[in-house]
């Protein structure tokens, strides 16, 4: 299972870069999901990399959630919030 110690989101609020880190390499799947539960951003993990950078810049203000998951489909979901 995934637990939030196994990462770290930042920063949060977020205006145009939203970094994530991961101390558990089994994390490899990164998705940013609407409010309403649409998928914006899917990312697959780049192998060995510890940090990986999102792209928020063209995201209205509001508030997402970024589900982090792994092949045995284990995921935790995070609030984050887009500031303008």
């Amino acid at each position: 299972s995934i637990d939030v110690t196994d990462f770290n989101i930042y920063p949060n609020p977020a205006t145009n870069v939203l970094t994530i880190t991961r101390t558990s390499l089994d994390i490899n799947h990164v998705q940013v999901i609407s409010a309403i539960g649409t998928k914006i951003i899917g990312n697959k993990w780049e192998d060995g990399s510890l940090k990986t950078q999102l792209d928020v810049s063209n995201l209205n203000a509001g508030i997402y959630f970024v589900k982090l998951s792994n092949d045995n489909k284990d995921s935790i979901i995070q609030k984050i919030i887009i500031f303008r």
